[in-house]
């Protein structure tokens, strides 16, 4: 957390650029790294909705580290790749039911209809049981809403466990959920420093993991970012 490091540490390490995520530009250590000489530049990748928007922001560290067609080249790639596997999952017949999200306290937080995640489920070709919901941001859900509005749902992704115990410690109700009753609950907190790390530069790669939970599930074996909560 930039908010909390010390500027004396950064002038100590006298750095050519300190790359930071952008979220408070108002903070005081970037006042005081500006006054110290530092240069300094915010990364918004993460504002990015779509997928290929977010692996897009490899061509501008391209830029910045002198290696600006190398990344073009790595990001066509990504792109063509994406690309090819959403239009092939055009063609899918079956259109599950998913939810995505996990709960905060007595709170469920799921992907709002505009978001980042909500655009995977699209390009997907499942039907994302918040997709007609505005935002780029998250919905506040409460328990009774959750379970009235998602006992039927074919899918649950993303719920903070890994285990069919960690997910009834959150919750017994849970266990209404078909998704849950179904052995149809996946995450990616079996490792999930792979994922936050990783998938914002590989979205064809979280993309083909979603088509094979929802349209494939002879090829499990071969998922990178997602696993069975069990």
């Amino acid at each position: 957390d930039i908010g909390q490091s010390d500027i004396e540490n950064y002038i100590a390490a006298s750095p050519d650029l300190i790359i930071y995520s952008g979220f408070d530009p108002k903070a005081p250590i970037i006042k005081k790294m500006k006054r110290a000489g530092l240069s300094i530049f915010a990364n918004f990748d993460w504002k990015e909705t779509h997928p290929l928007g977010r692996a897009e922001w490899i061509k501008v560290f391209g830029v910045l580290f002198n290696k600006k067609e190398e990344a073009i080249a790595i990001y066509e790639s990504i792109e063509k790749k994406y690309l090819k596997l959403k239009q092939a999952l055009k063609d899918q017949k079956e259109k599950p039911s998913v939810l995505v999200g996990t709960m905060y306290g007595d709170i469920f937080n799921a992907p709002a209809g505009e978001s980042y995640m909500a655009q995977f489920l699209k390009d997907a070709n499942v039907d994302y049981v918040y997709k007609n919901t505005e935002g780029v941001g998250s919905l506040s859900i409460s328990l009774e809403e959750l379970i009235t509005q998602n006992r039927t749902t074919d899918y649950w992704l993303n719920a903070a466990a890994t285990t069919h115990q960690q997910l009834m410690n959150m919750n017994k109700r849970f266990s209404l959920m078909d998704a849950v009753g179904n052995g149809n609950s996946y995450t990616y907190y079996g490792d999930v420093n792979c994922f936050w790390e990783r998938s914002a530069i590989l979205p064809h790669e979280v993309l083909k993991d979603l088509s094979i939970l929802f349209h494939d599930h002879s090829a499990l074996d071969d998922l990178m970012f997602y696993s069975e909560i069990e």
